[in-house]
């Protein structure tokens, strides 16, 4: 049994995905409604049954918008990792440790995982990323300090990197054009 909520906040839809055990199998948002529903329903397996809303996820909803937000949210809702690969929990773990207010590069990130050439890998682990916000990829750039690839259900590659701007600097992050301000990488600087 899946149980699928969704809600409004500051003009972006989200919505979740949870478990029998309330553990998020798929979370999402986008301020265009149909293609966030699309994404979550096919996200889930055909034979699942599913369930509209309850307690447990709005309360995982309340969290998605703070995390949207910039807030603080404790305790992080849990994750399904049933799912996922061992590569993809060591990418998404790892990116779990990244600070509010602070970004990692892909290849910062690969090495931080043993994975030293593995930038590539990172990237595409965190394009298939079923828990954003709650696993914070928008918190890993480019080599070079932009701000990189972005997907949001139903949005435009320029219109979800600059969601992700708006998400970064929620956060407490600067830029300086188009690129992260250095003093926010984490770590040592390029």
């Amino acid at each position: 049994m899946i149980t699928l909520s969704t809600t409004c906040v500051d003009g972006v839809w989200f919505a979740v995905a949870l478990n029998t055990s309330g553990e998020v199998v798929h979370a999402s948002f986008s301020p265009k409604k149909k293609a966030l529903l699309r994404d979550i329903i096919g996200s889930i397996p055909p034979t699942s049954k599913v369930r509209r809303d309850d307690s447990e996820g709005h309360h995982v909803l309340k969290h998605l918008g703070r995390l949207f937000r910039g807030e603080e949210v404790s305790p992080v809702p849990r994750i399904d990792l049933s799912s996922i690969t061992e590569f993809q929990r060591a990418v998404y773990t790892a990116t779990g440790k990244i600070p509010k207010g602070k970004v990692l590069t892909y290849s910062m990130l690969a090495e931080a995982i043993g994975c030293r050439h593995g930038y590539r890998a990172v990237g595409n682990a965190l394009a298939s990323n079923p828990f954003p916000l709650i696993v914070p990829c928008h918190r890993v750039v480019h080599s070079n300090l932009k701000i990189g690839g972005y997907s949001i259900p139903g949005l435009g590659r320029r219109e979800a990197l600059q969601l992700k701007g708006r998400i970064l600097m929620s956060e407490g992050v600067e830029f300086e054009g188009e690129r992260v301000a250095s003093r926010y990488l984490l770590g040592p600087k390029p």
